[in-house]
């Protein structure tokens, strides 16, 4: 039934008032005070700055290293990343990695042990970390970048040898790899699918995945006691045609790049290089056991990484190391590269100044 009358309020806006609306949370209880906090970073950057200080100048292109700033736990938002220090100080990120830590307070009162974190690789000159080492006792609540301080669980300089992990005496090595299996019941496949492989570009030199392929094939028999069906890589990377259709925007060249584009790469199960393969990582082993480490010169670095290949070792090899930062070959040739920039130039009605100039390989290593 309808209703007999319907009555507008005119201007029921000026009967309204605000209401405050309390938000759950508040401000982050911080784990270290602002004079705690310093007194535990200049501690720790007093010993990344003697460290830096003792490298040699091979190690340090343009004067500079890079040093790891860990997070705490609970300041891993991006509101919390520390942007304003890094600029106060002169440093840069130039990269992150993932682990876990126990953090010595909290800064709450119920919490785990141990939690996830992120170490962020930050590069600047070895003066910089100096300037950071001498000043950072004299800074108060109004110092550009002093809110971080809190936020920092740990400070370090960085150390390629800390990405190694030595073998006990007596102990054997242990393999690790991920791998698809497939069975449908009448045949068993395997699979290592690759993000980063082209199919067009890897068919023709496929002897590195073959190689590991083959030892998992070897591992795979001994477990279960039967041999496989069939070994693959599937290159999901997509191609250089359809990377060149789809930035085209053509639907015809997108469809035809597509079924074009075959990503499984079949590899032949050969049982015989299973020996060559694991002596070849004895050697790597045994190397590595020893601290035997002599990175490639830098003209390894810029030819092609296999041989008919246009791609350089650098770019092949060096950009999947997470210990680069640290490798002396790489730095140099990382300077190098942006030495050889040409300077750009802004023509404007005010006089011409030069611009920042910029780099071709993004965030490349001090």
């Amino acid at each position: 039934m309808a209703r007999e009358h319907n009555f507008l309020l005119g201007q029921g806006e000026r009967l309204a008032s605000k209401v405050p609306i309390r938000k759950a949370g508040g401000e982050k209880g911080l784990p270290y005070d602002l004079r705690t906090a310093k007194a535990r970073i200049a501690e720790r950057l007093a010993r990344v700055d003697a460290q830096i200080t003792q490298l040699p100048d091979d190690a340090c292109p343009r004067g500079e290293a890079v040093a790891v700033v860990t997070l705490h736990p609970r300041f891993l938002s991006k509101s919390d990343y520390p942007s304003e220090l890094l600029s106060a100080v002169g440093l840069r990120a130039v990269g992150s990695r993932s682990r876990t830590i126990r953090p010595e307070k909290w800064g709450v009162e119920r919490h785990g042990d141990d939690a996830v974190t992120e170490d962020i690789f930050v590069a600047g000159a070895k003066s910089a970390f100096h300037r950071w080492a001498t000043s950072v006792k004299r800074w108060t609540k109004d110092t550009k970048g002093a809110t971080s301080l809190s936020h920092i669980e740990d400070l370090t300089a960085f150390d390629a040898k800390a990405k190694l992990r030595g073998i006990p005496d007596g102990k054997g090595v242990l393999l690790e790899g991920v791998v698809d299996i497939v069975e449908d019941g009448s045949s068993t496949v395997m699979y290592d699918l690759k993000t980063y492989l082209d199919a067009d570009a890897a068919r023709d030199h496929v002897e590195p995945h073959y190689r590991q392929l083959n030892v998992y094939a070897h591992i795979w028999k001994g477990l279960r006691g039967r041999q496989l069906d069939k070994v693959a890589v599937i290159a999901t990377r997509p191609t250089r045609p359809l990377y060149r259709a789809l930035r085209a925007g053509e639907p015809a060249k997108i469809q035809s790049a597509m079924e074009a584009w075959d990503p499984v790469l079949e590899v032949t199960v050969d049982g015989d290089v299973v020996a060559e393969v694991m002596e070849s990582f004895g050697r790597v082993v045994d190397l590595i056991e020893d601290r035997k480490f002599s990175p490639p010169g830098l003209e390894v670095l810029k030819a092609p990484s296999r041989p008919d290949g246009k791609v350089p070792f650098a770019q092949d090899v060096c950009l999947n190391c997470d210990a680069r930062f640290g490798c002396a070959s790489y730095r140099q040739l990382a300077s190098r590269s942006r030495r050889a920039e040409p300077t750009r130039h802004c023509a404007t009605r005010a006089p011409t100044s030069a611009a920042t100039p910029r780099s071709k390989t993004g965030a490349t290593a001090a």
